[in-house]
């Protein structure tokens, strides 16, 4: 590729330096933000702000099976809110924090919740693994709530 951006490695931590916000990353790593947004894509395969995005969800993850309560965890990631890292994890995971955290079995093994990734699949272009892999079937299945009881009136 050439480019002195290349000699960085640890984007992961530069990303959490910069309170995982792009223009301080690009500013950190002396580029502007266009710049890094080209590199991203190329060396990455992503935009800056989805590949912080996924790692920030990728920290949740790790807090959250530490012990962290939610609102520690989204304090420490940088979301002004405990609300905002809830819905990031709606969004990204299809779940919940607290059903990730306190049932990771029956999330992991559970159809509805399938599409936790592992680090490879959240971040492609091999950058290390801090999540553990997918384990076999649940013990308890799925807690998850019906949609017929998510629904709001």
């Amino acid at each position: 590729m050439g480019s002195r951006l290349d000699r960085i490695t640890d984007w992961e931590e530069r990303a959490r330096k910069a309170g995982f916000r792009t223009v301080r990353l690009a500013i950190n790593a002396g580029v502007t933000r266009q710049q890094l947004t080209r590199y991203f894509r190329i060396r990455f395969g992503l935009t800056p702000r989805i590949w912080i995005e996924r790692l920030r969800i990728s920290d949740g993850i790790r807090l959250l099976r530490q012990g962290k309560l939610i609102k520690e965890a989204a304090q420490d990631l940088g979301f002004q809110h405990s609300t905002h890292l809830s819905r990031a994890f709606r969004r990204d995971l299809g779940t919940s924090p607290t059903v990730l955290a306190h049932d990771e079995q029956a999330v992991l093994g559970c159809s509805k919740h399938q599409n936790v990734p592992n680090r490879s699949e959240m971040f492609p272009k091999g950058l290390s693994n801090s999540l553990p892999e997918k384990r076999g079937a649940p013990q308890s299945g799925c807690r998850s709530k019906k949609p017929s009881q998510t629904k709001r009136l």
